[in-house]
């Protein structure tokens, strides 16, 4: 049994560095299922979401797919990564990688979020009156600098800020886990509006499903949540 957990967990990791981090995340909606579930927030233009490094930005594509009209907001230190998106505005993130990612050097997170990040952040969120914020935890620009601009979003602009926040796999090791969990206590201190999920979950699912289905249906619960909240306005 050991050995078959290793194997299952030593494929999923190796999907994991092929796929970039979660590159390959896609949102498996037919045309009909999308316009019913996005149609509560798709005329919200007041609305804005935000993803944060890698993880947190190719789920927010997945998003903004559905929602052309609303507020989007990918912040990244790769470069790279960014030139993929596809619609909405980029923030690169500063750092002295110029360019590329921190490396999992969560300082280097913080730091990247410098005072050109937060002007651009006040203008392009100057009409929003509910922010999303989806991130990532256990890297080094996810878990730096979500705090931050969390930080910044709710106390500075005084905005009304909802973050999601997913957890690394127990596999990823223990240093990622400090780190994401270290990033989660941060963050909470800024939001009482957090919600916190697990890439564990995911391997619940039988593993013959594939782990992208797995993927997709947490970007699905992230979607569906964030149309719950926005249904009790109502």
């Amino acid at each position: 049994m050991k050995r078959r957990s290793f194997f299952k967990s030593f494929l999923i990791l190796i999907y994991l560095l092929k796929s970039k981090v979660y590159g390959n995340i896609d949102v498996v909606y037919n045309e009909k299922k999308a316009k019913s579930h996005s149609s509560n927030i798709a005329h919200k233009k007041n609305i804005c979401f935000i993803g944060i490094g890698g993880g947190g930005t190719n789920i927010l594509a997945d998003i903004a797919k559905n929602n052309p009209k609303n507020i989007f907001i990918h912040i990244n230190s790769d470069k790279q990564s960014l030139a993929l998106k596809k619609r909405g505005s980029k923030i690169l993130l500063d750092n002295s990688n110029v360019g590329l990612g921190c490396g999992g050097d969560i300082e280097c997170g913080k730091k990247s979020v410098t005072s050109k990040t937060k002007a651009r952040l006040d203008f392009l969120t100057k009409h929003a009156t509910k922010i999303y914020v989806i991130s990532t935890l256990g890297g080094g620009v996810s878990s730096g600098a979500t705090p931050e601009i969390i930080k910044y979003l709710q106390y500075d602009l005084k905005k009304d800020v909802v973050v999601f926040s997913v957890m690394p796999f127990n596999f990823e090791g223990a240093k990622r886990l400090k780190i994401a969990n270290d990033s989660k206590n941060a963050i909470s201190m800024y939001t009482d509006q957090h919600f916190i999920l697990h890439n564990d979950s995911l391997l619940k699912k039988r593993f013959s499903q594939g782990i992208q289905s797995g993927f997709a249906s947490m970007s699905r619960q992230i979607y569906n949540k964030i149309n719950s909240i926005e249904n009790e306005k109502i």
